[in-house]
């Protein structure tokens, strides 16, 4: 009794441990109360969404089926109105075999495997011509007797010749045959569906359809693998998915749609009637499938409720007792010495860990907001707090080092290893002020940028630390080289963000050379590093045509203009970046695979002499024009027409429509043949090139915006605009601005 009296009045407390307790039984009680209530709801609702999902998918099915075979009837009926079909036919009624021309026979057969072809979501196999005076058929694979087809490809049970010549003398417009008056397919041994279509004004000629019946069921039946599909012509079995078709349910019929549960079977039957074709699709599914799961799914809820409700108890019971006495010891110890917490050890190690961690947070947190802070001031980030108005990073004048990192990919050796160099340059780095007699702090802001701040105001000082890290680090670039920025910002402003964006505009001043390089100050920025657009569209030209030495002469004058202007090594590698885009865009517009262009690409930025430079560019190029020159010699008639057409035309008014017209194709094939051959869509490829002449007439020319639209094809600047945006990211008038208007003048004149 005395057991039982401790533990109400430690319940009744407002003790953690009765809080604890009390508010984890609230939680249970109050899942478990809600469970049953939904649960409950929620039964009956389930048993008839579980039939209702099964009429969905019965009735997604019949859509399916009806589009389908409708689809095949029109086609079948259309192919009555062709002009060889037509003259086939007269040619045959004539009764006289010489007649017939064996010439219409080779465009027929194309034009039943084009419409094979071309419908092919309709799972048609085959389309055959039969005709009844002359007994011949007609197949997208050519023309053969009758008696061969019938008798021997196609003869199934109880379906042979006579089976089909009795059609011819039957009343009807379209018919679907059961699986079993054709035979499977000789390859897959997949049944199939036949579909037959007469035609009153030519009654001794048909068509037959062979459907894919397996494929057309996966392409459309909707539902589990233990129903049964099967489709129905009256009381006559057509097709099941199982494979064998059970007969017709009495009780279905009775209307359009709807279902009836077997008793003895134990199975519920789903039928539908199609509206265009009159068949009647079932879908036989098994009583467990639809009441089963529902009981299942009570009895497995209830057990698995009644489990974790006992678990649940004990398990709030055994926390609220391990949680209670070592949380209140640590509390405890926290109020005694909120600024410097006392060793309290308990029996649960998260306890133990968070004690050790608010120690450590709490001797460290100074240091580590300084730093915190100066890099938020670097970015120009505001921080919270005093840190960011008392800094003591920066209470004293200082020198701002940068190192910026260039790594590089050797040839014929292991990757680099990016994360180690920068973790090596960042100790070497602190190694080396280690031997100055001054306070330094280093930090690594980004993956290839390291920062060390240097007390001092003289640069003298720090000269000779200088270069021992440049000495150090020429011993070996192989992997990587470096230029050193330094900024004496830092005596002026303590705004560390000013030091730094000088530091940054220093290391862009390297020269095209290999090995560590170091400024002190900012020069003048060299004049003529822009490559003219002239140049860039002769490239373009040059490169398209397979041009060897006058392609490879452009490029040794674009990068010779870089040279006698003193450009830096910024301006080598954006022009390396515009060659690469611009032959790269070339290639997609010949439908040119690269080959080993990205080999030769990713060795460009490892390339720090001026003749290494050149060399690799050329070779990237000559590469490309090895391609080029290829391709020149089988590239495909039809997309060479339509590529010739477009950049003579571009700015008529071009359409898919047109261009199918004039290849004599189908829009729909033209436009997959052309994505095919040239990676890109036609819609694309004519905007390109659109695009290509307008920023050449915005550059070259004083004409108005309104003005270039229309030269370059759109009557209307809207979609204009549009579509120079999504290609430069800029409006027309933000690109033309790039160029000021006395070298458009220039360029116009040149």
């Amino acid at each position: 009794m005395s057991q039982l009296a401790k533990w109400k009045a430690l319940l009744g407390s407002t003790s953690l441990f009765a809080r604890l307790l009390t508010g984890f039984m609230a939680v249970i009680v109050l899942l478990t109360t809600f469970f049953l209530i939904a649960f409950y709801s929620m039964n009956r609702s389930y048993y008839d969404e579980l039939i209702g999902y099964h009429e969905e998918s019965l009735n997604y099915t019949v859509e399916k089926y009806e589009q389908s075979f409708t689809a095949i009837q029109q086609i079948l009926t259309n192919l009555y109105l062709n002009q060889q079909v037509q003259r086939l036919y007269s040619e045959a009624e004539a009764g006289d075999e010489d007649r017939i021309s064996r010439l219409h026979l080779p465009s027929i057969s194309s034009y039943l495997a084009e419409q094979v072809i071309t419908n092919g979501d309709l799972f048609i196999e085959d389309i055959v011509l039969y005709l009844n005076n002359f007994p011949l058929t007609v197949g997208r694979t050519g023309s053969t007797s009758a008696e061969l087809l019938f008798s021997k490809y196609l003869r199934a049970q109880g379906a042979d010749h006579s089976f089909w010549q009795k059609q011819f003398g039957e009343s009807y417009y379209f018919k679907l045959l059961p699986t079993t008056t054709i035979a499977p397919n000789a390859v897959t041994g997949q049944p199939r569906l036949a579909a037959i279509v007469k035609n009153k004004l030519a009654p001794n000629m048909y068509f037959i359809a062979s459907i894919h019946s397996g494929q057309l069921l996966n392409n459309t039946y909707v539902s589990n693998q233990s129903s049964v599909f099967s489709i129905y012509n009256g009381e006559t079995p057509i097709f099941s998915s199982a494979g064998e078709v059970p007969p017709l349910v009495q009780t279905v019929g009775a209307g359009e749609k709807g279902y009836v549960f077997q008793k003895k079977a134990d199975q519920y039957v789903f039928y539908q009637r199609g509206s265009k074709t009159g068949l009647t699709y079932t879908a036989t599914v098994p009583q467990w499938d639809v009441e089963a799961k529902a009981t299942q799914l009570y009895v497995v809820f209830f057990t698995i409720v009644s489990i974790a409700l006992l678990i649940s108890v004990l398990v709030s019971i055994l926390i609220t007792v391990s949680l209670n006495n070592p949380f209140k010891r640590l509390m405890n110890g926290l109020l005694r010495n909120p600024e410097e917490p006392q060793a309290i050890y308990t029996n649960i190690k998260e306890l133990n860990v968070i004690h050790d961690r608010l120690q450590l947070l709490s001797t460290k947190s100074k240091s580590m907001m300084s730093i915190y802070t100066f890099s938020n001031r670097l970015r120009k980030i505001k921080s919270a707090g005093s840190f960011d108005r008392n800094l003591e990073l920066l209470d004293r004048p200082y020198l701002l080092v940068l190192l910026y990192l260039h790594y590089k990919e050797p040839i014929d050796k292991e990757p680099t290893d990016k994360e180690k160099i920068s973790y090596y340059i960042r100790e070497l780095v602190e190694l080396k002020w280690s031997h100055v007699d001054l306070p330094t702090v280093t930090i690594q802001t980004e993956s290839n940028i390291v920062i060390s701040l240097v007390y001092t105001d003289s640069l003298e000082t720090i000269r000779p630390s200088l270069d021992a890290i440049c000495s150090v680090l020429e011993q070996d670039t192989s992997y990587y080289t470096v230029t050193l920025g330094v900024s004496s910002a830092g005596l002026q402003t303590a705004d560390p963000a000013v030091s730094y964006e000088e530091a940054h505009a220093m290391t862009r001043q390297r020269r095209l050379a290999d090995g560590p390089q170091v400024f002190t100050s900012l020069g003048p920025e060299p004049k003529h590093t822009q490559i003219s657009p002239q140049l860039e569209h002769q490239y373009l030209q040059q490169l398209t045509a397979g041009n060897h030495q006058e392609t490879l002469a452009l490029v040794r004058r674009m990068v010779g203009q870089l040279q006698d202007g003193q450009a830096y090594d910024c301006h080598y590698r954006q022009l390396g970046a515009d060659l690469v885009l611009r032959t790269k865009q070339v290639l997609r517009s010949l439908n040119i695979e690269e080959g080993t262009l990205p080999e030769k690409e990713a060795r460009l930025p490892g390339l720090f002499t001026y003749e290494l430079f050149l060399d690799g560019i050329e070779s990237y190029v000559v590469t490309a024009l090895q391609l080029v020159q290829a391709r020149r010699s089988g590239v495909d008639p039809t997309v060479e027409f339509i590529v010739h057409y477009i950049r003579e035309h571009y700015m008529e008014d071009i359409s898919l429509d047109l261009m199918a017209d004039k290849v004599k194709i189908s829009p729909t094939y033209l436009s997959s043949y052309f994505k095919e051959k040239m990676g890109l869509n036609f819609k694309e490829y004519l905007n390109d090139i659109r695009m290509e002449h307008a920023k050449r007439l915005l550059l070259e020319s004083n004409l108005k915006v309104q003005d270039v639209a229309e030269q370059v094809g759109y009557r209307s600047l809207t979609p204009f605009t549009r579509m120079f945006k999504l290609a430069t990211g800029m409006s027309p008038n933000e690109y033309r601005k790039q160029l000021p208007l006395p070298e458009r003048e220039d360029n116009r004149s040149t």
